[in-house]
């Protein structure tokens, strides 16, 4: 009897121990907070997010009347509407003044629309070709880049108009871009999934930065984000961020499970945190990076 206590008392410290070793060791999640959800977000959804003049600028579609939004939401959730279109606001970027975003007109074209901070808004270019809805955009010089996923390639559209294919032979599926040093900086897929991060330079010549199936940038939900040097890649929500280095190391820096919905559709790095506009429903998060 006695040796069967001692043996009892033994596995009890065992488990004791290996519980104590486990909550000590265990991977910890990074701190995740929410700047704003609109109201019946359930209805709308985020597509994109920029920062200016130290609020976020983020673009908004309504999916009940499938109008969109242009909003300003300051770092403490206090939002107010820059504009309303007659139509969808997608991706979006900043010439350093005002605010440059893909859309889709009432009649279904394609267009590129320049919207000032007082929400006056002018098209840039209309009637853009594709087969698809055209996903993000980016300024490099006085022209815009802008992906067009459905034929796999980035269009530069000047001040007046004018569209010409920038670069093709990225792969599918291109998601999120960023101008960086003069630079195009690509999140893309190509094949059964296989993610890519393509950099481009202004001549339009293209290489790969990383190419590994983990990063599943065929997913609709994909952005990328400049950190310094290296870059902060989402490809989904249930793949969760990673880190890439110029080199191509791929670092996996925040698992999947954190509390998104469909997954995020649009990144900023500042600081020591990560922006995230989240899909639908719709909602502004805040993370910590690791």
């Amino acid at each position: 009897m006695k040796k069967n206590i001692i043996i009892l008392v033994v596995l009890l410290l065992i488990l004791i121990i290996a519980l104590a070793v486990y909550f000590l060791f265990r991977p910890t999640q990074p701190p995740v907070s929410i700047i704003f959800k609109p109201d019946n977000n359930v209805k709308r959804s985020f597509n994109d997010v920029e920062m200016s003049n130290g609020n976020y600028i983020v673009t908004e579609m309504n999916s009940i009347d499938e109008n969109s939004r242009l909003l300003r939401i300051s770092p403490k959730g206090a939002m107010t509407v820059i504009t309303t279109y007659s139509g969808q606001l997608r991706g979006l970027t900043t010439d350093g003044s005002d605010f440059i975003a893909t859309g889709i007109d009432p009649s279904g074209g394609n267009v590129l629309l320049r919207i000032a901070q007082n929400g006056t808004t002018s098209i840039i270019a209309s009637s853009i070709s594709g087969g698809g809805a055209l996903t993000d955009v980016a300024v490099l010089g006085s022209d815009y880049i802008v992906a067009d996923p459905a034929n796999e390639r980035l269009l530069r559209i000047t001040p007046d108009g004018t569209v010409s294919t920038f670069a093709s032979s990225p792969g599918g599926y291109l998601r999120g871009i960023k101008a960086v040093n003069n630079e195009i900086i690509v999140a893309g897929g190509y094949g059964e999934c296989l993610g890519r991060l393509y950099r481009v330079s202004a001549d339009g010549t293209v290489s790969i930065i990383a190419s590994e199936t983990t990063l599943y940038i065929c997913s609709a939900y994909s952005s990328v984000a400049p950190d310094g040097s290296d870059f902060i890649v989402n490809s989904g929500s249930n793949t969760g961020f990673k880190r890439i280095k110029p080199d191509g190391t791929i670092i996996d820096i925040i698992n999947p499970d954190i509390g998104l919905a469909t997954g995020p559709v649009g990144l900023l790095v500042r600081g020591t945190d990560i922006i995230v506009a989240d899909g639908s429903p719709a909602t502004l998060f805040r993370i910590a990076i690791p």
